[in-house]
């Protein structure tokens, strides 16, 4: 089955975590481009310098996780809903959480995503419609 757009979700703030996930990104998105498959990763934009050269810029949408730490609550707010706006503009078909932890999975399910999927170890798997098994 091709969907119409692919959201992978990653937006660790642990480097250990990236490290671990970049290799599984990188492929996935080899098979994405060479299929001409849209897609979109949403990382921490801690990692901006890491992942620049790694992805095209196009298909990132960087987690604002220190501007959010640092701003007063209607900035925050600001912020959320521009991030959220610009996640739910790419009307992504599927949603994968490779993280599923509190803030992953949050955005996965505000996504807008008909398909979200998610690890089968993390809380609230009910969240997803399809649970993944880590490997």
């Amino acid at each position: 089955m091709t969907y119409s757009h692919i959201l992978i979700v990653n937006p660790t703030k642990f480097l250990g975590n990236l490290l671990i996930a970049l290799g599984l990104l990188q492929k996935a998105c080899s098979e994405f481009d060479s299929r001409a498959q849209p897609y979109t990763i949403i990382l921490d934009e801690s990692f901006r310098p890491l992942v620049n050269d790694l992805f095209k810029p196009k298909n990132i949408i960087y987690y604002p996780l220190s501007a959010l730490k640092k701003a007063s609550f209607t900035v925050k707010a600001k912020l959320y809903t521009s991030l959220l706006s610009d996640i739910r503009s790419l009307k992504a078909q599927q949603a994968v959480d490779l993280e599923g932890d509190s803030v992953s999975r949050m955005l996965t399910l505000l996504s807008g995503a008909k398909q979200r999927i998610g690890p089968e170890d993390c809380p609230r798997t009910n969240w997803y419609h399809q649970l993944s098994t880590p490997r």
